[in-house]
C-alpha cells in the first residue's frame, strides 16, 4: 500500500486527528475468515455479517475537512454523506478515520482477543467509553498483541501503510439495542491530492 501522511504530530494524543493520506493499495486479507466459536463457546452476538464503508473522496490539502462526514447504520449497514439516513456513528477528519456515536448513544471499544460473535454482556460493562471520537493508535502496532491499542486503525510512519488494529473490539448503544462490531481491513484508493479510505467491518446485536 502507497499511502502519504502530511503534519503528522510527534504526541499520541495529535495524532488521531492529523491528516492521513491513504493511496491505491490492495485490500488487508490477513484475518478475512468470519469467526467461529470454539466447541465450548456459545455465541453471544447474533446475525453476524459484513460491511464495507466506503469514505468521502478528499484533497489533503486542506485537511481534514474537505473528506466532510460518512454516516452509518450499524444495524443494516446503510452508509451516505448528508446523514439522511437513520445512522449511529459519524466518521469525520482526514479519510473519515475519526468514528464517533451520534448525540445520544454511547460508543465503546474494548481491547481482547475473544472473537466477535462470542464477546458478551460483561465485554461491553468493561469496554472503554469513547468520549468524542475513536480514531488512530498510537500505542500498539496493529497486530495488538499484547492488548492495549487506544484505537481502531493504525499508521506505519515508516513503510506508510494504513492496517486496522488486531484484537478491538467496538460497541454502539442506543440505550435499548447494543452492537457489536470490529474492523477486519483497510485500505486507500486514490492518489495524494484526491483520496478516501475505505474500511471493511464485521457487526451484529449482542445479545441480551
Amino acid at each position: 500500500m502507497i499511502s502519504i501522511i502530511k503534519n503528522l504530530s510527534k504526541t499520541a494524543a495529535a495524532v488521531i486527528t492529523v491528516s492521513v493520506i491513504f493511496s491505491s493499495c490492495q485490500k488487508n486479507n490477513s484475518d478475512s475468515v468470519k469467526p467461529l466459536a470454539a466447541a465450548n463457546q456459545s455465541a453471544t452476538v447474533t446475525g453476524v455479517t459484513t460491511t464495507l464503508l466506503t469514505g468521502n473522496y478528499g484533497s489533503p490539502t486542506p485537511a481534514p475537512g474537505t473528506y466532510g462526514t460518512k454516516y452509518l447504520n450499524i444495524a443494516n449497514g446503510a452508509q451516505d454523506s448528508t446523514g439522511a439516513i437513520t445512522y449511529h456513528l459519524t466518521f469525520t477528519s482526514t479519510n473519515n478515520l475519526a468514528m464517533a456515536a451520534k448525540s445520544g448513544y454511547t460508543l465503546k471499544y474494548l481491547n481482547t482477543t475473544k472473537t466477535l460473535n462470542t464477546v458478551n454482556n460483561s465485554d461491553y460493562t468493561a469496554a472503554t467509553t469513547v468520549s468524542g471520537t475513536l480514531g488512530l493508535n498510537t500505542a500498539t502496532d496493529s497486530l495488538n498483541n499484547p492488548v492495549g491499542a487506544n484505537g481502531w486503525l493504525n499508521y506505519n510512519i515508516t513503510t506508510h501503510a494504513v492496517n486496522y488494529t488486531h484484537n478491538v473490539v467496538l460497541f454502539l448503544s442506543t440505550g435499548t439495542t447494543i452492537y457489536a462490531f470490529q474492523c477486519y481491513a483497510a485500505d486507500g484508493q486514490g492518489s495524494a491530492t484526491l483520496n478516501r479510505g475505505r474500511y471493511w467491518f464485521r457487526r451484529g446485536t449482542l445479545i441480551n
